[in-house]
């Protein structure tokens, strides 16, 4: 099994694939224990392909249908300081504000996964053809792409997001 490799902060140690210890700065889940600030939807994902949560040391969690989101307040000065950089013209303070804001607010609001794409022929499209297909559309003489939805046995999930874990493979 193999996980896209995951750019860590600050140099950590993993056990490779060998079993020996090793030193860098990318995760790959499949190597065993790690640590990483992680979405609801990193997690979906890591789950879906076979890893396993062990424990949630810190996070945040709220509900399907939430009234405040999470950091507003800082959302809010870090959108004032931007509006008073571009007034300015300092492109860089700017940009600097936007990035931060949308890296923070972004994976606060990130939606939970719902859907799967898959690219079918037509023989595959009408034997799986059912209610959980939500659209295809049809890409040349024999391909679709088909947008299917996930099913789950509890759709209101409580999300978390962003939290540390741990994870094992």
């Amino acid at each position: 099994m193999f996980f896209q490799p995951i750019t860590a902060k600050d140099k950590i140690t993993f056990t490779n694939k060998e079993g020996k210890k090793e030193t860098g700065n990318k995760i790959r889940f499949r190597n065993g224990f790690c640590h990483d600030v992680l979405t609801s939807v990193d997690i979906q994902e890591i789950v879906k392909a076979g890893g396993r949560i062990i424990k949630i040391l810190d996070g945040i969690v709220y509900e399907e249908n939430f009234k405040t989101p999470p950091y507003r307040d800082y959302i809010l000065i870090l959108r004032d300081l931007r509006n008073k950089y571009k007034r300015e013209g300092n492109i860089v303070g700017s940009n600097c504000m936007k990035l931060l804001g949308n890296s923070l607010y972004g994976k606060s609001i990130q939606k939970d996964i719902s859907t799967t794409r898959h690219l079918w022929n037509e023989a595959t499209l009408q034997a799986n053809f059912d209610s959980h297909i939500k659209t295809y559309e049809k890409i040349n003489d024999t391909q679709y792409i088909v947008e299917k939805e996930i099913t789950t046995e509890d759709s209101k999930s409580t999300r978390l997001t962003p939290f540390y874990l741990t994870v094992k493979k």
